[in-house]
């Protein structure tokens, strides 16, 4: 069975050039990975201010998977990020999924 497992990354300092040579192999492997997401992107302060780091709700197995799932990406292999945390995540309120009680 399935669960949900939010990811959120942190960029490594001054790693914007990396980030933006490997852009399309990265959107390329969510691209190819689509199903198991249920929402991800890039985490700003502002708007207009490059990316600072990702964030993602998958769907996985269990948390080994999920790491495996997240360490893929090829952000990880050129050095974009500097942290990664992983946690089971439980859906308990919001407006996508109105008709759940909590």
């Amino acid at each position: 069975m399935a669960n949900l497992y939010l990811i959120i990354r942190r960029d490594a300092p001054d790693s914007l050039a990396k980030r933006l040579e490997v852009m399309q192999a990265h959107l390329k492997y969510a691209e190819d990975n689509k199903d198991r997401f249920m929402i991800g992107g890039a985490l700003r302060f502002q708007p207009e201010q490059p990316a600072v780091g990702s964030a993602m709700v998958i769907n996985a197995s269990d948390l080994e998977a999920a790491g495996s799932f997240a360490n893929a990406d090829p952000f990880v292999a050129n050095g974009v990020y500097e942290s990664t945390e992983i946690f089971l995540f439980n859906v308990g309120v919001g407006a996508w999924i109105a008709d759940k009680k909590l």
